[in-house]
């Protein structure tokens, strides 16, 4: 399993995995979210691909009304793509018997390496660490369309109990 310091340390060939191949998530209660909703016509309509070693990837060309400082992603923005993409990670770590109950992020940390571009495509990856009973904890990167680390997070999700009401 990878963990952050083969990431962050890494070269852009680091970066350089196989073809992901698409992986929709299966995921109850999303069908109005912001991220990854396909029907959310103000969204960002993320769509998702998964790696041969469970990496998640979405790609995602940001909206310039999306901005902070003119010309950069706003950070909120960064980190819905983050959270999204390590949400399909996080759901994709249960295992097929588990029950349809949706993942929801406990915990969400960010650090933001240099700016993220609204003219650049942004590429954001994300992979499960570690699972402890419902909690699952994910690490992601933010990267620009040349390999660069704009943004890296870890999170640790929780596995409902119950579907929300």
């Amino acid at each position: 399993m990878r963990t952050i310091p083969d990431v962050t340390k890494g070269s852009a060939d680091h970066y350089a995995q196989s073809t992901a191949r698409p992986y929709p998530p299966e995921r109850s209660g999303v069908d109005h979210c912001f991220g990854c909703s396909p029907s959310n016509d103000k969204g960002l309509r993320l769509e998702f691909f998964r790696h041969d070693d469970g990496t998640i990837e979405t790609r995602h060309q940001t909206a310039g009304h999306h901005c902070g400082f003119d010309n950069v992603i706003h950070g909120g923005i960064q980190a819905v793509i983050l959270d999204e993409v390590m949400g399909v990670a996080a759901q994709s770590s249960l295992p097929t018997k588990a029950p349809d109950l949706a993942c929801a992020t406990a915990e969400m940390r960010l650090t933001y390496l240099r700016p993220a571009f609204t003219a650049d495509e942004v590429i954001g990856r994300a992979w499960v660490v570690a699972v402890a009973g419902r909690d699952i904890h994910v690490k992601a990167v933010l990267l620009s369309s040349d390999m660069v680390e704009l943004t890296t997070a870890e999170s640790r999700w929780r596995q409902m109990g119950t579907e929300p009401s």
